[in-house]
């Protein structure tokens, strides 16, 4: 005789399914995520579904809005600023951009032409930019028309641009040279490169202009001839407390919580918090910063040696009212540039973004060359410069992911210039080790 199984019900199915679930998330692995840049948060999110997933964070906020200030607005509510202002372009940052896609980023276009002047004041560029279908057509307005140096530095600009586009056409030609070499190797004008050139690359990298000229010549050529100039500037319209809250859906979320040690151990890698707490981990991934996440690891690893040779700069950034801090009125951004000297940077939030074209005077500037009295907030930053030798480095370090469950994720890992894309595609690159392909790719 033979006999058949009655029908399950849909009742029975999804306690079976809920009995099967349990003892499945049990048995999930563990991953440990040191820093919640934008690099720790993307890893975070890629591997929430497979992975028990928790993030620590030495700030009381999350990395990537650790420096964000509340600017009070006419009607006295609140205007949360990100401090950096965290902008991208399509042309250069494919993968932040499908991230922001996916997740349901809402984006908008901002503003960033510039107003370059020399330290007396005399206009040395002006450029604006003329939006056409969410695309930017950059123009010299009335100031810089009647301005010789500044017709003249346009047309140098032209001339170095066609030029890197042409040279980009095999950019391992000049993956051994620094930008120094090829400058003096296409005889670039000195003055363009001090007053124009230099200025916008500090301000890219976040570095002074000697760390500039160290970078590595294909890696600034290549960011340059990638359409920047042509895609526009845009950024999260709700800020980086959207992208944030987007991104640690699903994840455990540790601030305040710094870590002083990861060691491999027989049964996985021990995390140590500054309180003395020890926690077992699976694997971990170091997305701090390279010295940071150097200081963290025994020295018997190779991995700690290689972080080491990361160079970074340290710099500042002021938010602030100072309406003298911006010498041409109504330039989204303005340059104070002189030779061999970091330049100033301000950014007028109400001409740049139309989220606060309703705030009268807030600025935010970079290395400010002298202080003010009308400063709201004030911060100090680091971060990673390129040289070839840190380069080798770095490919070396990208040998080592995986060994003893450590994986090492950031800006400086990717071979790249050291910007948000280049934090986001090493997530991507740390979530495939780990069997994780993002969802676009």
């Amino acid at each position: 005789m033979k006999f058949h199984a009655a029908p399950e019900s849909s009742e029975a199915k999804a306690d079976t399914r809920k009995n099967m679930s349990a003892p499945m998330e049990m048995q999930r692995p563990s991953v440990a995520i040191v820093g919640s840049g934008i690099a720790g948060l993307t890893a975070a999110w890629l591997l929430r579904e497979r992975y028990t997933v928790t993030l620590f964070e030495a700030h009381v906020q999350p990395g990537m809005g650790a420096f964000s200030v509340d600017v009070p607005g006419p009607d006295g509510a609140a205007n949360v600023v990100d401090v950096p202002t965290r902008v991208f372009c399509s042309g250069y940052y494919p993968h932040m951009e499908a991230l922001f896609q996916r997740i349901g980023v809402q984006i908008e276009h901002t503003d960033h032409a510039g107003a370059f002047t020399d330290a007396s004041g005399s206009l040395v560029l002006h450029y604006a930019n003329w939006l056409l279908g969410g695309r930017p057509i950059a123009y010299l307005p009335w100031p810089g028309l009647r301005s010789v140096r500044s017709l003249r530095m346009a047309a140098l600009a032209h001339r170095f641009f066609q030029r890197a586009t042409r040279d980009m056409r095999d950019p391992e030609v000049w993956a051994s040279h620094t930008l120094s070499a090829y400058l003096k190797t296409r005889k670039v004008s000195p003055e363009f490169v001090d007053l124009i050139l230099l200025p916008a690359l500090c301000v890219i990298c976040t570095c002074s202009p000697e760390e500039a000229l160290n970078y590595p010549a294909d890696l600034i050529l290549g960011y340059l001839t990638s359409g920047v100039m042509r895609t526009g500037v845009v950024r999260s319209a709700q800020g980086v407390a959207d992208v944030v809250a987007r991104l640690t859906q699903g994840v455990t979320l540790r601030c305040g919580t710094a870590v002083v040690s990861v060691t491999p151990g027989e049964n996985g890698l021990q995390l140590v918090t500054e309180e003395g707490r020890s926690e077992q981990f699976d694997q971990v991934i170091m997305a701090a910063q390279a010295q940071q996440s150097a200081a963290m690891l025994p020295e018997a690893l190779p991995a700690r040696a290689l972080l080491q040779q990361v160079g970074w700069a340290a710099s500042e950034m002021t938010v602030h009212t100072n309406r003298s801090a911006v010498p041409v009125p109504g330039a989204p951004v303005n340059y104070r540039v002189a030779p061999g000297r970091t330049p100033e940077v301000t950014v007028d939030m109400a001409h740049s973004f139309p989220s606060f074209r309703h705030l009268d005077a807030v600025y935010q500037t970079w290395n400010p060359w002298e202080d003010s009295d009308e400063v709201l907030a004030r911060f100090a930053f680091t971060r990673p410069v390129v040289t070839l030798e840190s380069r080798g480095a770095m490919s070396r370090l990208r040998a080592e992911q995986s060994r003893h469950g450590l994986w090492y994720c950031g800006a400086y890992v990717a071979d790249r210039v050291p910007l948000l894309e280049a934090a986001v595609s090493s997530a991507l690159d740390v979530a495939a080790g780990l069997g994780v392909k993002a969802p676009w790719r």
